[in-house]
């Protein structure tokens, strides 16, 4: 395992400072150069992520803001409707309220709410939770294209999520991982193995959205 994995930014910013220095003046074997160059990937892969879920965060919180405006302005058109005073006859205006609060439960009843999907209970096992969605997976399968090889299948910006929040960082564990689940001869033996190993190892959470994302590739690779 690296050494760069147990350094924070500020760490592997700092070493790169003091190996250029040391290179400068012609300081540095060739083993001390291979170590600066590791740091370098690492910090490499480290800005990358952030670069990442930075975006991904100023995505939402667009998203967000959008949602907001829509609702102040649907709001401010409601006020606005209540303050206009009718000249019409008292008795019109009564039956036209009559009629809206008919029509408002009429949508209410021909509109029916969407169950609540169940969420898993925190100590609930991968295997589990898809045996729950069985009958339901095998349709969605149909719908879905198979992956043929993990590595080819992740995109960049994807695997140095991968890296950073489900293997610590250490791009080596990563793609020995991804090697062990890329050759499994099943979904079944791929959930097994990270139940056993990853889940403990890792502390990895089923609620997550990296974990999910990770995992449904997993999926695809063996459908």
């Amino acid at each position: 395992m690296s050494s760069s994995h147990y350094k924070n930014l500020y760490a592997l910013i700092s070493a790169l400072s003091d190996g250029v220095k040391k290179m400068e003046q012609g300081k540095l074997n060739p083993l001390q150069v291979e170590l600066l160059l590791d740091d370098a990937r690492s910090l490499h892969e480290r800005l990358a992520v952030i670069q990442y879920l930075s975006a991904e965060k100023e995505l939402k919180s667009s998203e967000s803001s959008n949602s907001k405006k829509e609702k102040k302005k649907t709001s401010s058109i409601s006020i606005q409707f209540g303050q206009v005073e009718s000249k019409e006859d008292p008795v019109k205006q009564i039956d036209l309220e009559e009629s809206i609060d008919e029509v408002l439960e009429s949508n209410e009843k021909e509109i029916p709410l969407k169950e609540e999907a169940k969420k898993p209970t925190f100590g609930e096992s991968i295997n589990d939770r898809f045996a729950q969605k069985e009958s339901s997976s095998l349709a969605d399968k149909l719908s879905k294209q198979p992956i043929a090889d993990l590595f080819s299948a992740i995109g960049l910006n994807e695997k140095f999520l991968f890296i950073e929040e489900l293997f610590a960082g250490d791009s080596k564990v990563y793609k020995q991982q991804l090697e062990v689940l890329n050759s499994m001869q099943s979904f079944d033996e791929a959930t097994a193995h990270i139940n056993n190993k990853l889940l403990k190892e890792f502390g990895w959470k089923l609620k997550g959205s990296v974990e999910k994302k990770f995992i449904k590739l997993i999926e695809r690779r063996y459908i």
